[in-house]
């Protein structure tokens, strides 16, 4: 694996890590529930699209992102499929296609102002009674007792980067504060909202990321 893959990879382990492997279309485990048709959207190196081929050996598991996944063709489950290609563009799907879609670490890099139709796309491609998951990672610092002074330097990097994201039209920070309330003006919709925190420093260079 190349260097500049493995933060992609890194990435995917660290939210497996987090979430406790549930990225499952419902709480229910197979075979008590089991997608027919199952998209992840970005879907960068492919881990999770792999993942999901083998905890769903019937279902046909498809990821799309910009890039090409460089995984070798022996190492794709006979269920997976790749697509090269925009979502927006796209004509590899079919409407109401997905069971389940999985949307994860994409609004930061999509306009503020394509976000609307982001969501309505997602669900344009998900069958009736299908799930969404939106899973998206807010990296504005915080401490559980609230005492990170503004000078400190992290807040400081932090809000510079907030500054350049929101120039070029993208939002990268205070994405878990107002991403349901997003999805719900644009397709009103049950929704089960859950926050995770995570932890940063010197155990990032553990084997678990390495």
């Amino acid at each position: 694996m190349g260097v500049s893959a493995r933060p992609l990879d890194a990435k995917h382990r660290f939210w497996r890590m987090l979430l406790e492997d549930k990225f499952r279309p419902s709480p229910k485990p197979p075979p008590a529930n089991t997608p027919q048709n199952i998209l992840d959207v970005g879907c960068g190196l492919g881990s999770l699209c792999v993942d999901m081929a083998r905890e769903y050996p019937s279902a046909r598991v498809y990821g799309i992102d910009l890039n090409p996944v460089p995984l070798e063709q022996g190492k794709i489950p006979i269920n997976c499929t790749f697509v090269t290609g925009c979502i927006f563009t796209t004509d590899a799907f079919e409407p109401g296609q997905f069971d389940f879609i999985i949307s994860r670490d994409i609004r930061s890099e999509i306009l503020m102002d394509e976000w609307g139709n982001y969501v309505h796309r997602l669900f344009e491609l998900l069958r009736p009674g299908g799930r969404v998951h939106f899973i998206e990672m807010d990296p504005w610092p915080r401490t559980d007792d609230g005492n990170l002074p503004a000078n400190d330097a992290w807040v400081q990097y932090t809000e510079a980067m907030q500054q350049m994201m929101e120039a070029r039209g993208l939002q990268f920070y205070g994405l878990t504060e107002d991403l349901p309330a997003s999805i719900e003006s644009m397709k009103p919709t049950s929704q089960t909202v859950k926050t995770y925190r995570a932890a940063v420093g010197k155990w990032t260079k553990g084997s678990f990321l390495i």
